[in-house]
């Protein structure tokens, strides 16, 4: 069983284990990815990505880049609908300083998720992330280590669709396909992953990107409402403490649909209370 961990607003924490971090859902056209952020060893990689999410940048983004045997890499475009389809590079916030070797030091090895950057420059990272296919240690060692800030815990038969080439899931690298960002520049990418060998936008990869996040409000006397955007087909375990999380009472078991779901603590009169959701991964 694991568990996943965020620390959220007063009285409110999601999680799976006591050292457990933040958890993301990459909720992409070839199935879902969840993702465990290492929030304690890479706090600023970290708040960076999660400020992408929050703030709407990762909206209708896609999977820009495929290396077979190698990575998939996103955060850098998405596609702008409001007219005719097209490619447009999503807004930085400028970059961060590389983690590397703050904290624990992570390997790039299958299925973590790292920063990308501009070659040769350490500290140039803004947007864009990238996922290993497979053990890619040697990125440790290139201009001070590319960081390593989480891991998929569930979800990797949908990264495996990427690798061993051919894919046998429809997925494909298209030609060279041209667009132009805001300043009329043309953007070409050429290692596109798409779902069909005539791509249309509907063919591209898109990414979903979502944190998982659990509050907690008053709704009355002695009545706390517990709030929480489920995962879906997962058991969501409610449990809750009075005594600052050193032991904890299950409240209520819920599988996840997907949706937001509300549950309400009537029967407590402790004075303090923090309560968890904890995803029962099998």
């Amino acid at each position: 069983m694991k568990a996943i961990r965020y620390l959220a607003p007063l009285w409110a924490v999601l999680a799976l284990g006591l050292n457990a971090g933040t958890l993301a859902i990459f909720d992409t056209s070839v199935g879902p990815m969840y993702i465990e952020l290492y929030d304690k060893d890479k706090p600023q990689t970290v708040a960076n990505f999660i400020r992408y999410i929050q703030s709407g940048r990762f909206d209708n983004s896609i999977v820009q880049r495929w290396e077979p045997q190698f990575v998939i890499q996103g955060g850098g475009y998405y596609i702008d609908t409001n007219n005719t389809p097209a490619f447009r590079p999503i807004q930085t916030f400028g970059n961060i300083t590389n983690e590397f070797s703050v904290g624990a030091q992570y390997s790039n090895t299958y299925g973590t998720i790292a920063m990308a950057r501009q070659s040769g420059q350490t500290n140039s990272a803004s947007s864009q992330w990238f996922l290993n296919l497979t053990n890619n240690a040697f990125l440790d060692n290139v201009d001070g280590g590319f960081t390593v800030f989480g891991k998929i815990i569930a979800g990797t038969n949908n990264l495996n669709k990427f690798y061993p080439p051919p894919a046998p899931y429809g997925i494909y690298r298209a030609g060279t396909i041209y667009g132009t960002n805001d300043y009329g520049e043309v953007i070409y990418l050429d290692t596109l992953p798409v779902l069909s060998l005539q791509p249309t936008f509907n063919d591209l990869i898109y990414v979903g990107a979502k944190l998982v996040e659990c509050k907690v409000r008053l709704n009355g006397p002695d009545r706390r409402e517990i709030s929480w955007n489920s995962v879906a087909g997962i058991t969501n375990r409610v449990e809750v403490s009075t005594n600052a999380g050193a032991s904890w009472s299950t409240l209520r078991d819920v599988v996840g649909d997907g949706t937001t779901i509300s549950i309400t603590d009537s029967t407590s009169t402790a004075p303090f209370e923090i309560y968890r959701v904890r995803l029962l991964f099998n």
